[in-house]
């Protein structure tokens, strides 16, 4: 559901902004977001109806892969466990957008930095797609995903290839950066739950 409300919450951001934004290759952008917010509706539709659910492993179903079976069944349980808990799947959507215009207006700083010059609604239109591309398990972290999204949405809008590759690196980077603190949390959290369980 994290997952699944994160990837909702970049087509909300990037959706409010694309009509702000005067950017080159709007038909492209308006089809993936079209494409993810389908994606999302669907995942919308299994958690609130069983039918829906139904739906989508009958679906599932007709595809002669058995692993696809197994996954497609445990995945609609996951989600179908957060179907009576709108207040925290609310809460947690307003937090995943925050969390968008952050690294958005972060990726912003860092263009500035180094002197591109794009505006920032422009920022706002694709950061959130290049977000959702370095998530996809690729590539370790994104690496070299991100760079290529980077490169595809920005170098287009008239940012020079060089300082594009450069922010990537640095978005990446600060992204890692980011993380080191929960990953600390979760290691020392580990720690604790197995000396309890040795108890």
């Amino acid at each position: 559901m994290d997952r699944a409300l994160g990837v909702l919450s970049v087509v909300i951001v990037a959706a409010v902004a694309l009509p702000f934004a005067t950017v080159n290759g709007r038909g492209e952008l308006v089809a993936i977001l079209a494409v993810v917010a389908a994606v999302c509706a669907v995942a919308a539709a299994v958690v609130f109806s069983e039918r829906a659910a139904d739906v989508v492993r009958a679906t599932a179903a007709r595809i002669p892969i058995p692993l696809l079976h197994k996954v497609t069944a445990a995945l609609t349980a996951a989600v179908r466990a957060y179907a009576h808990h709108h207040g925290a799947l609310l809460r947690v959507l307003v937090e995943s957008i925050l969390v968008q215009i952050f690294r958005v207006v972060q990726a912003w700083c860092l263009g500035q930095a180094l002197g591109i010059g794009l505006s920032l609604t422009t920022y706002f239109a694709f950061i959130p797609l290049i977000v959702f591309i370095m998530q996809i398990p690729i590539t370790p972290n994104g690496l070299g995903t991100t760079q290529v999204a980077f490169d595809r949405f920005l170098v287009p809008q008239g940012a020079a290839p060089p300082q594009v590759f450069a922010l990537s690196v640095l978005f990446l980077g600060l992204g890692i950066l980011g993380s080191l603190p929960g990953g600390v949390l979760y290691a020392f959290s580990g720690k604790g739950v197995a000396r309890e369980v040795t108890r």
